[in-house]
This record gives C-alpha cells, structure tokens and sequence, in this order.
C-alpha cells in the first residue's frame, strides 16, 4: 500500500515498523508539508486503514522530530527514536515515547514525552537510528556520531541511565559513514549494534558490543569492534539475538566481484563465528533475478527459530526493485524450501511503478511479516510511504479468541517410576569410589532422580526391627562426604535425606571427598513428571545396594 501523509510536495519515506499484539501496525518516517519534510507516527488497523483512534486521523506529524526507529513497550506504549535540533548547528539523538493514542507522554523526558542527548558535544551530526526496550523497560538508543557510532541508554522515565557509562551515553570511534544501523541486547545486559564500515575497516560484517555498564567489550576486539572478513563489498546493517544467546547479523556481500547479494553471518554470544552455520559461519545467497543487486537490511527471528533476512531486490538493473524476504533454518543455515520459491521470497512489483526501496520488517502477531519503506508510483515525480504485509507462518494474536476445544480426556498416570543402581563392588577402596550412577525409566517421563546414602554403625543392618539401641543412623547431607546423625526410631532409621542427581533416564552422583571406611547402603528413587515417586526399595529391584568402603 503507497500512500502520501502530507501534501505530497515532497518525497515520503517509511523508516520503521513495529507490529502491536493486537494486529495494528504502527510505522514511523517523515511525510511532506508545504515542501518540507516533517517527522511521521502512523498507525494502521489490521484491514490496512488509518486507525482514527490514533493521534489525528491515524497519524501524528512533528516538524522538529525525525524518527528513524520505533518500538512497543509491553504497556502498548510507542518509543521513537531518531534526531532533534541539539542546539549550537548540531543534532542531538532523541526519544520520543507515546501514549497508545498518539499523544506525547507526560511522564517521559521533560514532561513534554521527549528525551535529548548529546552523544559527543562536539560533533554536529547525532542521530538515533536503532532503538530497544530492555526487559526492565530501560530503553536502548543506538546511531550515527561524527567518528563512529553512538549508545544511549535511558531510565523508564526518560532520564540518562547513570550507570550506563556515567552519563548515560557512549561514544565509539570506528570507521563508518553510517553509525549504527541496528541494536539489540543480550541476556547479560551487553548491548550489540551493526555497523556498515568504511574502508578504514575493510569489507566485512563489524559488530559492536559495550556491556551492561556501557564499557567497549574488549573480549570481542579492540574497542569492542568485532570485524569479521566475508566477501567483497560486504556490509553489515542488521542483527538480532536469537533464545540460545546467538548473534545473527545480516546485510550485503558482492558475489564473485559481482553484484551484492544477501549475506548473513551467525555468531556464538561470545563474539566466535558459529560453524554450525552453514559450515564457516557465514553465507551469501544470491536473491536477485539476472544477476542484479540485492540488499539485506532487516532481520526477524521467528518463534520457531527460523530467520528472516528482508530487504529489496534490483529487477531490471536499478531501475526496478522490489522487497525480498530470505528464509533461513535455524539449524544449519539452509535456506528454509517451505518459504517463497526455495527460500526466497520476492514481492510482486505492480505494472507502472518504477521502484520499491526497504527499510524495515517486523513479524505480526499472526505470523505475517510487516515491511516498510518506499515507493515510486509512475506517474508521480515523488515517492510514496509504502507498507506491505506477506503471509508468513500462522500464528494466534494474544488478543484473538480461539474457538474452544475440549481439552483431551487423559487418564490419570498412578504408575510410579523405576530407578537402578549400576552395581558396585562389594568392597571398595575408598579411592575408587568417586560417584554413583544408575538409569531411571516412566511411561509419562522421568523429571528428577534422588539418592540417599545411610552409613551402617553398629551390628545391625539399616531398617532392620532388631536394631540395637546403640546402632546409629547416620545419612548423607552433601557431596563433600558429610553426614548427619539421626537416632533410630521404633528400631529403623529414618528420616532419610534426599540428595538430587545430575540427569533423569541416565543420572549420577559426583562425590566432592572421599567416604570413610565403613558399611553403607546405598537408595535411589526417581519421580516421574505426575508426581509420583518410588516407595519401595529391594535389592531386587535395583534401587537399593549395600556395600563396604575399606582404606586405600
């Protein structure tokens, strides 16, 4: 859908879109009025109309803010961020937050729903182009400065974090016309951006990680850039991290000194190329008919850990390009045959329209995939804010309601499980000893696996009713061979004490310290994921062994 915001005296450009849980989509870019370009929030409902609901007539237009970004906070509030006058000839970065109808946030920034840093004083060009929310709803800026790149990080309320490099901003020099273009945080708190580098650098995709306190991970490079060679021309412009902690980063490559194609890489969390990935980490997948250019700039992971490389194609040299849509298995990197024509997906290019130019995608509560940018629209001399949507995978939206299904009659599991000790010898050098081990097996599932060790002082064997009054029960209480002294009761030891084993259907007990000599009886018992738990114990059936440990 191409679209004018303003009065279409002057190009229009889509930024950025981020797709809320109830099915609307809202995007942000600039709009044109009166021949000047104004910064843009708009919101559509799920059939593609404006929703009214939102700001005037579905949009909200800001002549002295320019977003470059936008995010949802789990509250359904909208963060932008981008560029302001910072005063003195120089941008600043600025974040904008929204209530759900478009109008600024009072509790943000100065009251005004705005937040300005000055990254680095001195340079005259700043400007957020990436932005996050962290899960303590801390929100994550990331752009261009002067000689690099820049990471803002702010309070829910819109102030400087103070224990985010001091003042809440750093500054990271690299060679690079573009800052950075993306940004994503870590299960850590290490925040990692993707950088298209200069020739300063050399061809390649460049990361940056500072960590959760804002200070360059050196552990990745020098200054926290991670360089990683790929092909000619290559450029690195996305990144996302998947559940395992990897690093997914995605842009463009040239093809045996040919056109650039898609390229992505994956990396392990500690900055390491994954070599699971498409065997070196790495891949370039020719997307463009005829040997064209094609340009990757944004990534989705789905759900199902499959991910989702989009960007534009070139059609007719240049002259005609489309959006592209790449689908890649989590596993090993393959392109995913199920998505588009073999992996690829190419957007269908309307008779008349001369261009399709993408900035951005998102993934939609229902599983479709969200895109913006622009459009060239023959006749127009100008270009059109342009979203589309394609079909991806479905999913249920959190607001929808299924229709109901009755649930499955399930009988009720009363088996209990089984455990077995692996045998011992009868006598043992206590140097010998160092774990125990066994299996343990359930129809429904084993969840966890226990062991009890009863050291025998006295005469008499454990649990046995002719105990003497001075037999002593002493159980095991940790790995570090410690015990605990329980009196008998009405002739049994008692009151045994459960330690947990390592692993379920296979599992082990690793002894820290060595046991010292003497008569012990050795129980395990498994419980199966209904709860129940084994009660009885025999030789027999293989959950009990008594043994001897002896010096040496």
């Amino acid at each position: 859908m191409a679209q004018a915001f303003g009065d279409g005296s002057e190009s229009e450009f889509g930024h950025a879109v981020v797709a809320q849980p109830d099915g609307k989509t809202v995007v942000a870019g600039w709009a044109a009025l009166g021949g000047n370009p104004v910064g843009l929030i708009a919101r559509y409902q799920p059939d593609g109309t404006l929703d009214p609901s939102f700001g005037s007539g579905g949009k909200v237009l800001d002549a002295t803010f320019s977003p470059w970004a936008v995010t949802l906070q789990p509250d359904g509030k909208i963060v932008a961020a981008g560029e302001v006058d910072g005063g003195g000839g120089n941008n600043a970065y600025a974040v904008v937050r929204y209530l759900p109808n478009g109008t600024p946030d009072p509790s943000f920034g100065g009251g005004n729903g705005r937040a300005v840093v000055l990254v680095h004083a001195p340079d005259n060009e700043q400007r957020a182009q990436a932005v996050t929310v962290e899960p303590d709803g801390k929100i994550v800026a990331a752009g261009l400065t002067n000689d690099g790149a820049g990471f803002v990080r702010f309070l829910s309320d819109g102030s400087p974090d103070p224990s985010f490099a001091a003042d809440g901003s750093v500054d990271v020099p690299v060679s690079t016309v573009s800052g950075a273009e993306d940004v994503a945080v870590q299960a850590d708190g290490a925040v990692v951006a993707a950088v298209p580098t200069g020739s300063g650098v050399g061809d390649g995709f460049t990361l940056i990680r500072v960590d959760s306190h804002g200070t360059p991970d050196t552990s990745v490079g020098p200054g926290g850039v991670l360089h990683v060679p790929i092909d000619s021309g290559a450029v690195s412009d996305a990144v996302a991290i998947q559940s395992d902690g990897k690093i997914v980063a995605g842009g463009a490559a040239e093809v045996a000194s040919g056109p650039d194609q898609f390229a992505i890489a994956r990396f392990n969390p500690d900055g390491s190329p994954d070599m699971s990935f498409s065997g070196d980490g790495q891949e370039v997948t020719p997307v463009a008919p005829n040997n064209f250019d094609a340009d990757g700039r944004s990534l989705i992971i789905q759900p199902n850990g499959k991910i989702v490389l989009a960007g534009d194609a070139d059609l007719a040299s240049g002259t005609e390009t489309t959006f592209a849509y790449v689908r890649y298995n989590p596993s090993d990197g393959s392109l995913d045959p199920s998505f588009g024509n073999g992996g690829i997906e190419l957007s269908p290019f309307p008779a008349g329209w001369v261009k399709e130019s993408f900035a951005d995608a998102r993934l939609a509560c229902n599983g479709d995939i969200v895109g913006t940018g622009f459009a060239t629209t023959a006749p127009s001399t100008h270009s059109l804010f342009f979203t589309t949507r394609i079909v991806g995978d479905p999913l249920i939206c959190p607001t929808a309601t299924p229709a109901p299904v009755a649930p499955p009659i399930v009988a009720a599991d009363r088996t209990n499980p089984r455990s077995r000790i692996h045998k011992l010898r009868r006598v043992i050098r206590r140097s010998k000893l160092k774990r125990f081990s066994g299996t343990a097996s359930d129809d429904h599932g084993v969840a966890k696996v226990q062991i009890a060790l009863l050291r025998r002082v006295g005469k008499v064997a454990a649990f046995s009713r002719r105990s003497k009054p001075k037999a002593s029960c002493l159980w095991l209480t940790s790995r570090r061979a410690k015990f605990k002294k329980v009196r008998p009761k009405h002739g049994k030891c008692s009151s045994a004490r459960w330690l947990r084993a390592s692993g379920t259907t296979s599992w082990a007990f690793k002894l820290r310290k060595r046991l010292p000599p003497g008569s012990y009886v050795l129980y395990a018992r498994a419980t199966d994921t209904s709860g129940n738990t084994e009660t009885s114990f025999s030789t027999s059936r293989g959950n009990r062994l008594a043994f001897r440990v002896k010096k040496g």
